[in-house]
């Protein structure tokens, strides 16, 4: 998740007349008018309009959109940043986008380009990550690897899979795809927790989700187990509370935990999402609302599809198949719209 800096709403006075002060771009949120895509400010004032045939959300400040199939980035202004010439691009992260270049027909090699949009590591790679911590994922023959800004291949191309870089380290499989073991190493490749769990979440909370003998629990940075294998699923930690799946697949149903395994949001939920700046979507008879993380419902289910707040307050929700945003009231500041 970005931090957010809030300078939306803010009024100044020039010249007797009045202006607001533009919005920070991981303020801005995507909509949808006219078959067309712009972007809101959290109060629902539309800063760019709709022009786009899609748009992405902001990250480091620039939003990727796209024209017929060609793509580009804008700020928070909308001024083109990087021109429309991608077919295919990520989210810059880091100071750094991930585009696809095609080769022959059917081929193509992933690369990265700065906030310029130039190359900096020209496309070679059959899949990558996106930058996190300094580092990247990177895959060739077969092998995943790890390169930093420059395009330097600092942690070998050696593993079955590779992870992002969270909390310091990298979780790898090494050994075979389906017969390999799951450790994590450090920024320099040096395993910090050996090989030797068959399946793991990365770190976020200081802890890892594992699977031991069909069951999940967590382990912490030295790789002890300190939440015993007991769920059928279990996800990231994340503002100190991870979701876990309990009881038989059928009807099994998703509650929270926190740090110490003491479930302090009893299994009761189809789905559910991460808690994010102490809220949590979750569904409940096909709907979704969000809870506050002692677990009372802070806006009834109501909606066929709810995203993360984000910290201006105001979250993605879906009805009917339309797109609209709520502030954490669960009042409409966007009306759901196709």
């Amino acid at each position: 998740m970005n931090a957010y800096i809030r300078q939306m709403g803010l009024l100044i006075v020039i010249s007797g007349s009045v202006a607001v002060m533009p919005a920070m771009a991981d303020d801005l949120h995507p909509v949808k008018k006219d078959n067309r895509w712009g972007y809101i400010d959290s109060r629902g004032n539309v800063v760019v309009e709709p022009q786009y045939d899609k748009a992405g959300k902001f990250s480091d400040g620039l939003a990727l959109v796209q024209k017929g199939d060609i793509r580009g980035f804008i700020n928070e202004k909308g001024e083109m940043i990087v021109n429309l010439t991608y077919h295919e691009a990520e989210s810059f992260r880091e100071g750094m986008a991930r585009v696809f270049e095609k080769q022959g027909l059917i081929g193509g090699r992933y690369g990265f380009i700065d906030r310029s949009g130039a190359a900096v590591i020209h496309p070679k790679y059959v899949d990558a990550g996106d930058f996190h911590e300094g580092l990247a994922r990177v895959k060739r023959d077969g092998s995943w690897g790890y390169v930093d800004p420059a395009g330097d291949e600092v942690i070998k191309l050696q593993y079955d899979e590779a992870s992002d870089f969270s909390e310091g380290m990298a979780r790898v499989r090494v050994g075979g795809d389906w017969g390999g073991k799951v450790g994590f190493i450090d920024s320099k490749g040096g395993f910090v927790i050996n090989p030797k769990f068959d399946e793991c979440g990365d770190f976020n909370d200081g802890l890892a989700a594992f699977k031991e003998d069909g069951k999940w629990g967590y382990i912490n940075r030295r790789g002890e187990a300190v939440i015993e294998p007991q769920f059928a699923q279990a996800r990231l930690f994340s503002d100190g509370r991870a979701a876990v799946l309990v009881g038989s697949m059928l009807g099994a149903k998703w509650g929270f935990i926190d740090r110490n395994g003491k479930m302090v949001v009893s299994p009761q939920y189809e789905e559910v999402r991460l808690f994010v700046f102490g809220r949590a979507a979750v569904k409940s008879g096909g709907k979704w609302g969000y809870i506050d993380k002692s677990g009372r419902v802070v806006v009834k289910p109501a909606f066929d599809m709810a995203d993360a707040f984000c910290q201006a307050n105001i979250a993605l929700v879906k009805v009917d198949g339309k797109r609209g945003y709520v502030n954490s009231a669960g009042a409409y500041v966007w009306n759901p719209a196709r």
